[in-house]
């Protein structure tokens, strides 16, 4: 699970690497966390090539298990490792509150942050500050983990009643995100035009690789998803099994079959 420490190896001995980029757990779009001897190799890897590692930890607190996963950050010894993390997936994304720990790269992320965002909104800041000093803050995190937990199991025992046999979902460790593969003869985008027509949002699968990969795949949100809700699931197993279907010269007969 998580990033090929091999292929990661055979990267870094071989092309100019400037960073590596890892969204350590309960990761966007699969919801899996990288086990934590992995993440121990990850950073004894990365320490020995001198390379920084910018790790992006905003759905971290969101875990379905026992423990919270541990970070790369732990591991970190030489301040290589750039841990980001945010209150956007935990409390509300209207506030755009995060934090950062640049170990020995404070000074450019400072220089950065200057000429990016020169202040940062102190409302906010305050309200979270006087939220997380009241001590709910851990009541709160308890709470909105069972309900996306619920949400998540939710939707995808909906999936497998209305989407096509050929269909497999991700298990999530956390989080509240569903990655979905659907029979290969399925373009995430075909649906993803059919489906906004009925007013269902989903993620093409394809914008989350740079080389041509998971064209029958999609993304799903499970963050807001209830019973009032479930329609849109069979409406979507419908146009997916529509999207399955081919014509006598292989080509998917989509927008045939929808008119």
């Amino acid at each position: 699970m998580g990033i090929d420490i091999e292929k990661l190896e055979f990267a870094l001995n071989n092309f100019q690497i400037k960073a590596v980029y890892l969204n350590s757990n309960c990761n966007n779009p699969m919801g899996c966390s990288i086990p934590q001897e992995r993440k121990r190799k990850i950073v004894e890897l990365t320490s020995r090539f001198d390379v920084p590692v910018i790790e992006d930890d905003s759905t971290g607190e969101l875990f379905f298990g026992k423990n919270r996963p541990d970070i790369l950050k732990a591991y970190d010894k030489k301040g290589l490792v750039i841990y980001c993390s945010s209150f956007s997936k935990i409390l509300s994304p209207t506030y755009r509150v995060g934090w950062i720990l640049p170990g020995k790269y404070i000074d450019q992320v400072t220089r950065l942050k200057q000429a990016i965002n020169v202040g940062t909104a102190t409302l906010q800041q305050i309200t979270i500050a006087e939220y997380l000093s009241s001590g709910n803050y851990e009541r709160h995190l308890r709470k909105v983990r069972e309900i996306y937990q619920h949400r998540v199991k939710q939707m995808r025992s909906d999936i497998f009643e209305t989407f096509p046999p050929e269909t497999f979902v991700s298990n999530p460790q956390g989080g509240f995100n569903l990655w979905i593969q659907l029979p290969k003869t399925v373009d995430s985008f075909d649906l993803y035009n059919e489906c906004k027509k009925q007013h269902i949002s989903l993620t093409p699968g394809a914008i989350f690789t740079t080389d041509g990969k998971y064209d029958n795949f999609i993304r799903l949100s499970a963050s807001f998803y209830n019973d009032d809700k479930k329609h849109f699931i069979k409406t979507m197993g419908e146009l997916v099994d529509h999207c399955s279907r081919k014509d006598e010269n292989g080509k998917i007969t989509l927008e045939k079959l929808m008119k």
